[in-house]
């Protein structure tokens, strides 16, 4: 059992190969990679090897009752998502440090189609996702700030988004995955979190365009085979 705890993602590629090649299971703490394409070589790898590799739910592992967690589903078909950062290191991705953006961009069925950055400043990002159908998520995030805090708003209410209470519940979920070699959050989840991610990056540098989901991920793709292709050498 292997646990891969670097705070920064960025090496975590290169650091994990050697062990999915081992075969051990793995737990990667978050975030997963420092970039979209690194965090689908990773689950490339593992799956070339058969190999069994975890990243912990959103928020550090922690499901909050009456939050938007999927055991709860309070509020439905999330509309906007309001965050508060906790840091302002973000090496990669701006959203990668940020657990509250898992939570805005996928707990709802259906993979987002669309991602642009309305706004993005030293105290504030704004990202808007248009889902298939038409429907419109924004998520919101405020720095810096102390702590992890938010607000969902749904078609069926709004509910608070819990704080950040400790690592009792990400035990839990590293302990079930090693004892059951089953993940609690599948890959294309999290393939398509990091996806989002990128997206909305890309829409900054493109000025605000929207992006979409799917050439983000071609893209990702052929980057993450040449950069297996080059750490296999």
């Amino acid at each position: 059992m292997i646990l891969l705890e670097t705070n920064d993602g960025r090496p975590h590629l290169e650091q994990v190969l050697p062990v999915l090649r081992a075969g051990k299971p793995v737990f990667i703490d978050n975030p997963i990679a420092g970039s979209l394409a690194d965090a689908v070589a990773i689950f490339q790898a593992a799956g070339s090897t058969r190999s069994r590799c975890s990243v912990p739910l959103p928020a550090l592992g922690q499901e909050q009752p009456g939050g938007t967690g999927r055991k709860h589903g309070v509020v439905k078909a999330v509309r906007n998502h309001q965050s508060v950062f906790a840091r302002e290191d973000t090496p990669g991705p701006v959203l990668v440090w940020h657990p509250r953006c898992r939570v805005a961009v996928h707990r709802d069925e259906g993979r987002c189609q669309t991602v642009t950055r309305k706004k993005s400043t030293d105290a504030l990002e704004v990202v808007e996702g248009t889902w298939k159908g038409g429907r419109i998520g924004i998520f919101t995030g405020t720095r810096p700030g102390k702590g992890y805090s938010g607000k969902a708003e749904g078609s069926k209410g709004n509910a608070a988004v819990g704080s950040y209470d400790g690592y009792a519940p990400l035990v839990v979920d590293i302990v079930r995955f090693f004892r059951t070699g089953k993940s609690s959050i599948p890959e294309r989840e999290t393939i398509e979190i990091y996806a989002f991610m990128e997206a909305a990056d890309e829409s900054k540098r493109q000025g605000g365009k929207p992006v979409t989901i799917e050439s983000v991920l071609a893209k990702a793709r052929k980057q993450a085979a040449k950069r297996l292709a080059e750490l296999d050498k």
